[in-house]
């Protein structure tokens, strides 16, 4: 069936399969979010008296619900130790100690596995003499708040900036659109304040990188486009240059942000 306006002109339907696709990646963001795996694993072995201390970091709210549910230890690929568990000891910071004779020259691996997302490997070399240490971590729970955070205004502003591009026909276009910038606007702020907190705590420079350059850049072409798109609601003159000015650095913060998206996983996973 076509649809035609009042002037006669065909209204292109919208692509809802695109728009739902779209609206459902943070889903898939968030939930790794909430249900972290362990963020690190240390081992410590004593060839002495063959003991293994597996120290686990796993951050939950209810250690009940949100558990490291399994610890595994292998060597050479053959399973010495499979420990099954219903909760966790802690809500962060807890180790479990094992009886594991291993020779000299062995290399024992330690996989902790999260009831709900994910796991950590580590390994540790058996030594005669000094007992060894090793420490494996993962990503921070703040590094993956901050992630999802990112990627829920990414995914809103891009469906925003589509919608305003090529749906301008369809009826409610201006009202999602709004919502959809409000939400990714706000989920964008939210995220660079956790970025900027995550900075602080780890002792490192601000904007000393690409990723975070752009991430100020995002800052500031949202400000523009937040006031721009205010502008045009109550300043009754130069209605066309804001507008000019909201739709092109509305473009410019949607570039800025898939460039802040790849240099961000090239930060974090190499």
């Amino acid at each position: 069936m076509i649809v035609r306006d009042k002037s006669g002109n065909i209204i292109r339907p919208v692509k809802l399969h695109v728009l739902i696709l779209l609206l459902l990646i943070p889903a898939f963001v968030i939930c790794p979010v909430a249900a972290n795996p362990p963020s690190a694993v240390n081992l410590a072995y004593n060839s002495s008296s063959g003991e293994l201390a597996v120290t686990i970091t796993h951050v939950v709210a209810d250690p009940v619900d949100h558990f490291v549910k399994m610890v595994e230890v292998r060597s050479g690929g053959a399973v010495l130790i499979s420990e099954q568990y219903s909760s966790q000891p802690t809500t962060e910071i807890f180790t479990y100690r094992y009886s594991v004779p291993a020779p000299g020259g062995d290399l024992l691996e330690v996989t902790a596995s999260c009831n709900k997302f994910g796991s950590l490997t580590a390994a540790i070399p058996v030594q005669n003499g000094s007992p060894p240490a090793a420490t494996r971590s993962g990503i921070p729970p703040i590094l993956l708040l901050h992630m999802g955070l990112m990627l829920t205004g990414f995914t809103c502003i891009v469906t925003s900036v589509y919608i305003a591009g090529f749906q301008r026909k369809w009826k409610p276009w201006l009202r999602v659109h709004k919502i959809l910038s409000h939400v990714g606007s706000g989920a964008i702020i939210a995220g660079l304040g956790v970025a900027f907190y995550m900075i602080n705590s780890f002792g490192a420079p601000h904007f000393r990188s690409l990723h975070g350059m752009i991430g100020a850049g995002i800052a500031i072409a949202l400000l523009v486009v937040i006031t721009m798109g205010i502008g045009r609601a109550y300043v009754k003159t130069r209605k066309p240059l804001l507008r000019t000015v909201h739709i092109s650095i509305g473009y410019l913060t949607a570039g800025l942000m898939v460039l802040s998206v790849i240099t961000g996983l090239i930060t974090v996973f190499g």
